[in-house]
């Protein structure tokens, strides 16, 4: 990614971070196990964007198992209404 594509704001568009921040992390935070990740680092802006997302999805509570259970058992309950009674 070139840095010349951030808005001097620090991010690809507008004054916060929008999906196209987070789709980009998303690619760019892989590179981290990868030879590519001396390449993002060289670029301090995309390397100040993708340090500062981080921060943000660290932040992010974790998937929660019990929320997860109430999830299912909510859709179990909406496939039976839907089923045709015998």
């Amino acid at each position: 990614m070139n840095a010349g594509a951030l808005a001097e704001t620090g991010w690809l568009a507008g004054t916060e971070p929008s999906v196209a921040d987070f789709a980009v992390y998303g690619f760019l935070n892989f590179l981290q196990v990868l030879d590519g990740w001396e390449t993002v680092k060289a670029r301090r802006r995309v390397a100040k964007l993708v340090k500062t997302l981080g921060e943000t999805v660290d932040k992010v509570e974790a998937y929660d198992v019990e929320d997860a259970a109430q999830l299912d058992a909510r859709q179990h309950r909406e496939e039976k209404k839907r089923l045709p009674l015998v």
